[in-house]
């Protein structure tokens, strides 16, 4: 008898237990989806795409979605977008198999939740292709698998194109780590900020395309006017500029009486949730009063792929001017999608 064998034995029972309890401790992450309302998918992508060449990173989860880019050395311009699941997706289940933020931080990526994936689209041009194909197809559905190269993908299959013929696409994807999710944030603003409330973007949008070719940057000034006499705070108005210029001529768009509201507040007077990376000031009040002129000059270039939200009707538009740092555009459309624009100032 071989007195060697109940040592391999035992040895090998070891390394399989080993492999169960390395197996079941990184638990499988597993989504799957019926894409309800592929042209709001489109839309969000192409918006976040135009802000940022790179991948796209969609938060995963069964409330809501989120898709932002992530600011690059040299280019600190972010873009934000969240909407309802259920207004995107049916049938709708993830597992992630961990916890996100322990610690109970807030962050863009929302507050610690568990069955939440972070996963970045690594190529933003061919899922926008894919669900244009989708479009007119009976059945969607979309699911987080790997491929015969066991990488990780999004294969969406669609149905309903031909008679008993389901055609499906894979999308490389890459999932996040927990390490990775926790660096993720909204840009942080000062505390002394003006927050104006504009009506609509169609007047901006149509002055920044004519500059397009003709200006390198922009500048949004804000001045508050003398309304000491109104007594509720929220009420009070300010004057906003917008100029450009180039060598041969300057222009300028003129708001005479914008609001002037309160900071992280809704219509409501709730505290939006969209609006956590902005800083809360404990007394709202004190910190605008002492607001008279913000000024910030941004790239032409940032606001021009920002604007062109054609695929949605905006219903509520805040501008966020932090001076000479930031210019940020809060945007609330009618289908409950919530747009957020950040673009640094330009530094001399």
């Amino acid at each position: 008898m071989d007195m060697a064998s109940p040592r391999r034995c035992s040895l090998h029972c070891f390394s399989f237990a080993f492999f169960l309890l390395l197996r079941s401790s990184s638990k499988y992450m597993r989504f799957k989806a019926t894409i309800r309302d592929q042209r709001t998918l489109v839309a969000i992508c192409q918006l976040c795409r135009r802000s940022e060449r790179s991948g796209v990173v969609v938060r995963l989860h069964a409330t809501r979605l989120h898709f932002f880019t992530r600011a690059q050395v040299g280019h600190g311009m972010q873009v934000f977008a969240i909407c309802r699941t259920e207004s995107v997706f049916s049938e709708f289940h993830a597992q992630s198999g961990q916890k996100y933020l322990q610690n109970g931080g807030d962050s863009a990526s929302g507050r610690g939740e568990a069955n939440t994936i972070y996963c970045e689209i690594i190529d933003t041009v061919r899922l926008v292709h894919v669900l244009r194909q989708a479009e007119h197809c009976q059945s969607v559905s979309i699911k987080l698998t790997k491929n015969a190269k066991k990488r990780l993908v999004l294969r969406i299959a669609m149905g309903g194109m031909q008679p008993h013929v389901d055609v499906s696409h894979d999308v490389p994807v890459c999932v996040l780590s927990l390490a990775e999710t926790e660096s993720i944030s909204f840009p942080l603003l000062s505390a002394n900020i003006a927050v104006l409330e504009l009506d609509g973007l169609t007047e901006l949008t149509m002055f920044v395309e004519k500059l397009r070719w003709t200006c390198d940057q922009i500048t949004f000034t804000a001045k508050r006017n003398n309304d000491t006499t109104t007594e509720n705070f929220v009420d009070r108005t300010c004057s906003l500029v917008v100029e450009a210029e180039c060598p041969a001529a300057s222009f300028a768009l003129e708001y005479k009486s914008v609001v002037h509201v309160q900071k992280g507040r809704n219509e409501g007077g709730e505290e939006s949730v969209e609006a956590r990376g902005i800083d809360d000031i404990a007394d709202p009040k004190e910190s605008q009063c002492s607001f008279l002129v913000a000024s910030v000059t941004i790239e032409l270039k940032s606001l021009v792929r920002f604007l062109p939200i054609r695929d949605f009707t905006p219903c509520r538009v805040l501008l966020y001017l932090d001076h000479e740092r930031t210019i940020a555009f809060h945007v609330f459309t009618s289908d409950c999608t919530t747009l957020l624009g950040y673009m640094p100032a330009v530094t001399n």
